[in-house]
């Protein structure tokens, strides 16, 4: 595999990944403090382009990236948008709880 074929590769699964977690350009390009105009060569240019390792390192750190499968496209794409919704869920859970425990301390109140 020559340097362009990696590096497309690469970019089509960084592409994949914040697609499936709904990883917006301008919020990912705010938060590692490159130019949203970087961000949007990595996602929409044919040029040779890669995402930094800060780049990496904070999908691998914030959203459960698995590198290798980045870096080989062996393993498993880590976290999708489904542990979010998992973390809503339990979330939800919570404030339920919550909110019965309000209603027997107050009740006919809630």
């Amino acid at each position: 595999m020559g340097t362009n074929d990696f590096s497309f590769s690469v970019k089509k699964r960084f592409i994949e990944f914040c697609g499936a977690n709904k990883i917006s350009q301008r919020k990912f390009a705010n938060y590692i403090g490159i130019s949203y105009n970087n961000i949007n060569a990595w996602f929409n240019t044919a040029r040779d382009t890669m995402p930094t390792i800060f780049a990496i390192n904070y999908l691998v750190e914030e959203y459960g990236l698995d590198a290798n499968w980045l870096i080989s496209g062996k393993g498993e794409i880590g976290k999708t948008a489904k542990v979010e919704t998992n973390d809503l869920t339990k979330a939800i859970n919570e404030l339920t709880e919550q909110v019965k425990e309000l209603s027997r301390k107050l009740p006919g109140k809630i």
